[in-house]
């Protein structure tokens, strides 16, 4: 029978697919018929992250999500099959979650990267979609590295996994595949699409970018990148403290004008103007030039004097992360040269900076 010739199950689910296509087949044998190869059916996926927030599957971060396999551009369909694999190494759980219940299941499985599964539909006349989609399939997938989900699953494109019957009264082998060059002997194949990760324009962005020691009390910036700095959007509950590298991430702004104030324990706090440009993202990370600060005006009164000749020899031995200037992961002679010629005796006067 049809079923059983199409489906990728194995024998523990044959007899259940034998007994769907029985009570299946009548029952849409009345369909509306003509609509097959008509049509232009997409699969897709949509993805919510585990604060219940839609994501892009484009650029999918570390951590939990639901996944929505998608069927759209059809006007009825009473068979849906969909095999692929999935890259372990990128994603570290792929498990079943729920799926459309107009629809009867005629079998799943997810094992050693791969997956599959087999709707039939239960409807009285052929289950009907929406030219936006329908969900088809559900999973819980945790994503272990970031990446582009249609680089981590991919569709299998043979005619006998995975394929789409518009209804019954159209063929009995005529499907919808994914590649209509695979030589298929059952019956006729039409054309269908898959697009895992369609693209949906972010609205707000994560800003990226590094705090550094400057080179100068004009706060010009180098590479060495400065720890603990707090970078902060005024007006706003965003901020971010620098990492080991000096790097932060403002997450969740939306395109516009903002102003930042970046301060620390060591220095006195520098103004930045930010604007916020999605023509400039990389899909909805936007990464900033880095910003100098200068890592030794202990008592923040914007000169570098005796007092903090003071301090900067104090900490000299015992405090590396902030007397190793150059952070080259020692504290010695260099660091000492360059307070003296950079910093001692200078007032600190922070240019503006404007990040976009």
């Amino acid at each position: 029978m049809k079923l059983t010739k199409k489906s990728f199950l194995t024998t523990p689910f044959v007899c259940l697919i034998l007994i769907i296509s029985l009570l299946a087949l009548p029952i849409n044998a009345t369909a509306k018929t003509g609509t097959l190869g008509t049509e232009s059916p997409v699969i897709s996926c949509t993805f919510v992250n585990s604060n219940g927030e839609e994501a892009c599957g484009d650029r999918l971060y570390p951590g939990d999500y639901t996944v929505n396999f998608m069927l759209s551009q059809m006007a009825s369909v009473s068979i849906f099959q969909i095999s692929g694999v999935y890259d372990e190494s990128k994603i570290s759980k792929f498990e079943p979650e729920s799926y459309n219940d107009r629809f009867e299941l005629g079998g799943q499985k997810v094992s050693n990267g791969k997956f599959a599964a087999f709707l039939v539909s239960n409807n009285t006349t052929t289950t009907a979609t929406m030219p936006t989609g329908v969900v088809m399939l559900t999973y819980s997938v945790t994503v272990n590295k970031s990446g582009d989900f249609a680089d981590m699953v991919q569709l299998s494109t043979d005619p006998n996994h995975t394929f789409i019957e518009a209804d019954y009264g159209d063929g009995y082998y005529d499907c919808y595949v994914l590649d209509t060059s695979i030589e298929y002997a059952a019956g006729t194949t039409y054309d269908s699409t898959a697009d895992l990760s369609p693209y949906i324009a972010p609205t707000v962005f994560t800003v990226t970018g590094k705090i550094t020691v400057a080179d100068d009390t004009m706060g010009t910036a180098t590479d060495f990148g400065m720890p603990g700095v707090r970078v902060a959007v005024d007006g706003t509950n965003v901020s971010s403290t620098t990492d080991d590298s000096g790097v932060y991430s403002l997450i969740g702004l939306e395109p516009g004008d903002y102003e930042l104030t970046i301060s620390s324990n060591y220095s006195a706090e520098r103004k930045a103007t930010l604007e916020v440009i999605a023509d400039n993202a990389d899909y909805d990370l936007l990464t900033v030039a880095n910003v100098g600060m200068v890592p030794c005006d202990y008592n923040k009164d914007n000169t570098i004097n005796a007092v903090d000749a003071f301090v900067f020899s104090r900490d000299y031995a015992t405090n590396p992360t902030k007397s190793d200037f150059n952070r080259d992961g020692v504290v010695n002679e260099a660091d000492g040269q360059m307070f003296r010629q950079k910093y001692m005796n200078r007032t600190v006067n922070y240019s503006s900076v404007s990040l976009k």
